[in-house]
């Protein structure tokens, strides 16, 4: 894997997050309902440009799985921002996708 296509690959498992708990905010609170929307787009829009590139680079069959990192970000900023509960299904589901992840990896190696 080279570190360029790593760090793409980070930055839009981090701007999906963000973009995430942006819409989020615009849901709940009144006063940041357009500002924060704006910010989800604008977000989406960046994330976006990230993803192409990164595709000109992975196989798409390896990238969109690995993409499922998201879940675990969310989940983890949703507990953090908003106080959402981390269960213990919710817990053994991050380390079930975390798992995946660490073997697309290992068995991708070469492809990335």
């Amino acid at each position: 894997m080279k570190l360029t296509t790593i760090g793409i690959y980070l930055l839009c498992v981090a701007l999906e997050t963000c973009e995430h708990v942006l819409f989020k905010v615009s849901g709940k609170s009144p006063f940041w309902r357009w500002r924060a929307l704006a910010g989800g787009i604008l977000l989406y829009l960046c994330e976006l440009g990230c993803w192409y590139w990164l595709l000109s680079y992975w196989p798409l069959g390896i990238a969109l799985p690995l993409m499922g990192l998201n879940y675990v970000t969310v989940a983890l900023a949703g507990s953090y921002f908003f106080s959402e509960r981390l269960t213990l299904r919710r817990l053994l589901s991050i380390a079930m996708i975390i798992s995946g992840i660490t073997i697309i990896c290992i068995r991708a190696g070469d492809l990335l």
